[in-house]
């Protein structure tokens, strides 16, 4: 019995393989869904460029869910460097967030929350130096002030050779976290969106080329690639769990 279901479950995504057209007035939208359970989404409208990926699944009824990559919900990217003239401290950039309200961050290395400097007109990047923790274990999250984000924020282990940091704010982490509570369901060879009036999306069939192409893209996003700003090199330093 579990052999058989397992065998209908893969022909279940087999069909549903393919492109699902969700664009509407002044807004470019589109997801493909893929045989190997995993999808990428995209939105343009605006100056928004927004584009997820990562894995779904379908229950018996043909609603999906989605789970992003974790590195799209992360409030913070952070990137780090050597500084050779640092011995015992940190220093920390932060460069000015799209939305105002994320421009109150804090850190904490274990000796309590120190807020960043404010941004003003003519500065556009505040900087702090702490002291290295034992720990080495680095917190960023938001100002107290901001209770509505106080779980959205990112901790990481600084490497032994890292003292210098980058720090900027994920301007699409919400997008993708609203886009996962999104619901929709396949019926019928179509993706119905239940947030939507139940619009109607009929399935496109996809080619082996454009699969591979989605595939290399998101395969391209996952990479964390170094940013090189003013002559030094900073890796990417992602958070612990």
């Amino acid at each position: 019995m579990f052999s058989m279901n397992n065998i209908y479950a893969q022909k279940d995504y087999k069909m549903i393989e393919g492109f699902y057209d969700l664009s509407s007035f002044e807004m470019a939208s589109g997801i493909y869904l893929l045989e190997e359970e995993t999808f990428f989404y995209y939105a343009s409208f605006g100056n928004i460029d927004l584009k997820v990926f990562g894995a779904y699944q379908m229950n018996n009824d043909g609603l999906l869910t989605f789970t992003p990559d974790q590195k799209l919900t992360n409030e913070f990217d952070i990137y780090g460097t050597k500084n050779e003239l640092q011995k015992d401290s940190i220093t920390l950039f932060y460069n000015r967030p799209y939305e105002r309200i994320a421009e109150k961050i804090v850190l904490n290395m274990g000796q309590g929350e120190v807020s960043f400097p404010e941004f003003t007109k003519e500065k556009n990047t505040v900087s702090i130096s702490v002291k290295r923790s034992k720990s080495d274990v680095l917190i960023i999250g938001y100002d107290t002030s901001i209770p509505s984000q106080k779980e959205n924020y990112i901790s990481i282990q600084l490497p032994d050779d890292i003292n210098e940091l980058k720090i900027f704010h994920n301007y699409y982490a919400d997008m993708v976290r609203k886009f996962v509570r999104s619901s929709f369901q396949i019926r019928d060879s179509a993706l119905i969106d239940n947030n939507n009036s139940q619009k109607r999306s009929p399935k496109k069939e996809i080619s082996d080329e454009i699969i591979t192409q989605v595939k290399e893209f998101i395969a391209d996003r996952k990479e964390d690639k170094p940013l090189e700003i003013e002559g030094k090199i900073y890796q990417k330093l992602n958070p612990v769990n």
